[in-house]
C-alpha cells in the first residue's frame, strides 16, 4: 500500500535540504513535490503541475473529495501564507523512515498553526492533529514512542601511586681496635768478663728496628636491605544503574459517544470560559476513567485515592498542574464509579 507523507516548512532552504535527504534515503524524485507560491503566481517544482489549476488543485486530488472540506484547504491556506508544503510518496513499509528524515528539517506544527493560516475563511474547522502524526491518503499513522535506556562504560582516572626514589645520608659510627708499635732504647751497666761469642761479634756494622702502626681504613659495600614492588590489582564490581524512560502511548476513544459528549458539556460548564481548549483536557478525561476502573484502586472514592492517582498523573504528565485538571479527572473518575 502506498501512503503520502506531507510536511510545512517555514523556508525554502529547509524544504529543499528535506528533499535532498529524500532522494538520499533512496526515495525516487518524482514521487517528491515541493509546493510554493511564487509572487503572484504559483506553481510546482514539477513541470507536470504547471498549467493544472495551481496548487489548489493539486491539492484536492492528493486528500480527494471526501477531504477537500478539511484537509486540502489547510494546506492550501499554509501556501497562501508562504510556507512550503512538501509531499513523498512511500511504501507503507517505507513510510517511518519518510517520516524520520521530513521531522530532522523541524516541519511546523500543522495543528497549531492551522487556524492561522485559515483566518477568514468561513466553515473551516480544522481537525486536531498532533505534532509528529502523519497524514497520508490512506490515512493518519500516529507513532508510540518509547525510550530505551542503555548503560555503556568509560574508563576514569580516580588516583594512584608515585614512586620517588631519593639518595640521603646519615652519620654512623663504629669501634676499630689499632696496634702501634715503638722502638726503645736500654743501657743497662754490668760488670763481667766477655765471653767467646761476644768477642766475635767485636766488628762495625749495625741494625735496624722499624716501628709500625695500624691505621682505620673505610671500605663501603652497597647492600640491597628492602625492595618496593609496585603494580596494579584489577577487580570487578557490579552496580545498579537507575533511570526514567518515557513512553507515549496512544489511546483511542470513540468521538461523539456518550462519555464524549458528557465530557464537552463538563468542560464547557467548567473550563471553555476561561480560555481553555477541550483538546487540552481530553487525556485528563480519559485518564480520570481509566484510573478509576484500576485494580489499585478499587472500592476507593476518589478523596482516598488522591495522592497516589496525582503521584502517578504527574510522573506521565510532567510539568503539568494537577490543580489545573484535577477537576476533569474527578468528574470522569467519579462518573465509571457510579455506573
Amino acid at each position: 500500500m502506498q501512503v503520502t507523507i506531507i510536511g510545512v516548512y517555514d523556508n525554502l532552504e529547509e524544504a529543499r535540504q528535506t528533499q535532498g535527504d529524500l532522494e538520499t534515503s533512496g526515495f525516487a524524485g518524482k514521487d517528491i513535490q515541493l509546493v510554493r507560491k511564487d509572487g503572484d503566481s504559483t506553481s510546482s517544482t514539477t513541470s507536470q503541475r504547471q498549467g493544472e489549476g495551481g496548487f489548489k488543485k493539486f491539492f484536492r486530488e492528493l486528500f480527494g473529495a471526501e477531504s477537500s472540506t478539511e484537509d486540502a484547504p489547510l494546506y492550501e491556506g499554509a501556501v497562501s501564507q508562504g510556507k512550503y508544503v512538501l509531499t513523498v510518496k512511500a511504501e507503507d513499509e517505507r513510510s517511518m523512515l519518510a517520516t524520520d528524515v521530513m521531522n530532522r528539517h523541524h516541519p511546523l506544527d500543522v495543528a497549531e498553526k492551522g487556524t492561522q493560516w485559515m483566518e477568514g475563511k468561513q466553515g473551516y474547522a480544522t481537525s486536531a492533529t498532533m505534532p509528529g502524526t502523519t497524514q497520508g491518503t490512506s490515512g493518519t499513522t500516529m507513532p508510540v514512542i518509547e525510550e530505551q535506556m542503555k548503560v555503556g562504560k568509560r574508563a576514569v582516572q580516580r588516583g594512584g601511586v608515585r614512586v620517588y626514589q631519593r639518595v640521603s645520608e646519615r652519620p654512623v659510627e663504629e669501634q676499630v681496635t689499632l696496634r702501634e708499635e715503638r722502638a726503645t732504647v736500654e743501657r743497662n751497666p754490668v760488670n763481667r768478663a766477655a765471653s767467646s761469642a761476644e768477642l766475635q761479634s767485636m766488628k762495625e756494622g749495625s741494625f735496624e728496628v722499624r716501628e709500625q702502626k695500624e691505621e682505620p681504613v673505610i671500605e663501603k659495600t652497597a647492600r640491597v636491605v628492602e625492595e618496593v614492588r609496585v603494580g596494579k590489582q584489577t577487580s570487578e564490581r557490579t552496580q545498579k544503574v537507575s533511570g526514567k524512560v518515557k513512553r507515549a502511548d496512544v489511546q483511542v476513544e470513540k468521538l461523539g459517544g456518550e462519555n464524549d459528549a458528557n465530557y464537552r458539556a463538563h468542560f464547557d460548564k467548567n473550563y471553555a470560559s476561561s480560555g481553555g481548549r477541550y483538546e487540552d483536557y481530553t487525556p485528563a478525561y480519559l485518564y480520570g476513567s481509566r484510573q478509576a476502573t484500576d485494580d489499585r484502586y478499587a472500592g476507593r472514592s476518589f478523596d482516598e485515592a488522591e495522592p497516589e492517582v496525582r503521584r502517578d498523573w504527574e510522573t506521565k504528565n510532567p510539568g503539568s498542574k494537577w490543580e489545573q485538571f484535577k477537576g476533569a479527572i474527578r468528574h470522569s473518575w467519579e462518573r465509571m464509579t457510579k455506573r
